[in-house]
């Protein structure tokens, strides 16, 4: 599974992402909960403590990427939606 997050100052989840190993996509922000995704409660980890974590390869990405990713997800329950 991949996760992408995008957190504010404060460590806490704005928008997130999951691409499950089937080819589907949870996400969540403030309003919605789709694909079993939620915003975590409590502000994210450091960078480095999650690296430090052998289950966990993180990696930073730019909001242009995040941006496409999160469209890719809406994208799919759009085009899901009956």
């Amino acid at each position: 599974m991949i996760w992408y997050s995008e957190i504010d100052d404060l460590r806490f989840e704005t928008r997130k992402v999951g691409i499950f190993r089937d080819g589907s996509f949870g996400l969540a922000d403030a309003n919605t909960e789709r694909g079993g995704l939620w915003l975590s409660e409590k502000p994210l980890p450091s960078f480095a403590d999650i690296a430090a974590q052998s289950e966990f390869d993180p990696e930073a990405i730019d909001e242009i990427e995040f941006e496409a990713v999160w469209e890719q997800a809406i994208a799919h329950f759009s085009a899901n939606d009956d």
